[in-house]
């Protein structure tokens, strides 16, 4: 049985081959390497948050459409940061979510083209998250962002 680590939870994951031996060769050991994967990628994820807030300048009606559009949406890791733009697109062009939040389309799809990929896959998860919690108290979702 592994011993417990006071601040530390042990979790079993499964990843492919290609990625093992990526840790295998990169790090001390492969679970060394996804200890520091899962570790840096939740500070990505706050780092993306943190630009996002200090300088997307999205409004309210902006956020309540992308997490609109990221409703049903599900997450790939080849695919992270890749997806929020065309998800957005299709929200717009084939759902007609822009008309129901009044947002500028144009204007919009210029500002999160624009976004750094760590943004965008903030975005994707901060979408994905709100709808995993049931879609419940988006308030705390737009005030991450607002």
């Amino acid at each position: 049985m592994a011993q417990q680590v006071p601040g530390k939870e042990t979790l079993t994951v499964r990843i492919n081959t290609q990625v093992a031996e990526f840790y295998a060769e990169n790090f001390d050991t492969p679970t060394g390497g996804c200890q520091m994967a899962l570790e840096a990628f939740y500070s990505l994820y706050r780092e993306g948050l943190t630009r996002l807030k200090l300088s997307s300048n999205f409004t309210s009606n902006e956020l309540k459409f992308l997490l609109d559009a990221t409703n049903g949406m599900s997450l790939s890791p080849a695919l992270i940061g890749q997806q929020i733009v065309s998800q957005a697109r299709k929200a717009i062009l084939i759902d007609g979510i822009g008309k129901k939040w009044s947002i500028q389309t144009d204007r919009f799809m210029n500002k999160i083209e624009s976004l750094e990929m760590v943004c965008q896959a903030a975005l994707e998860i901060w979408g994905y998250s709100f709808w995993k919690n049931k879609g419940e108290n988006p308030e705390k979702y737009l005030d991450m962002l607002l």
